[in-house]
């Protein structure tokens, strides 16, 4: 499909694609926060074709993004400990295990905590 061909029915049917879509491997049907943050990644990459005058009209201009409000919960200290005591035989996993120990420690965000390098100078 060419950027040319992106109009209101197809910001409509393609919403409408993710909400019925049910993967076929492990992965869970998305949520509607989920589907409006695919909205949200393809509205995006359509406003920089419209800024780059790669198309003319934008298939969005309609189109409302809303996210439903959720609530974050905390995990408890009892819930921590377990986590710490926890072993994997897999290698990738118990890495992952730490990186969120780490984290929930320092408060780093994911992102922040990969980025993390041994590189110890200074910028003076």
């Amino acid at each position: 499909m060419s950027l040319s061909e992106l109009n209101d029915k197809f910001i409509l049917d393609f919403e409408s694609y993710l909400s019925r879509h049910h993967p076929k491997d492990h992965q869970k049907p998305l949520t509607y926060n989920g589907i409006m943050k695919h909205m949200e990644r393809l509205c995006k990459m359509v406003t920089m074709a419209v800024t780059m005058d790669w198309i003319e009209k934008d298939p969005f201009a309609k189109y409302k993004l809303h996210f439903d409000k959720v609530e974050r919960f905390y995990l408890t200290k009892e819930e921590l400990v377990v986590m710490e005591k926890k072993k994997f035989r897999i290698e990738r996993l118990q890495i992952v295990k730490d990186l969120s120990i780490f984290s929930f420690y320092t408060g780093l965000t994911y992102i922040d905590t990969m980025n993390i390098t041994s590189d110890i100078s200074l910028k003076s």
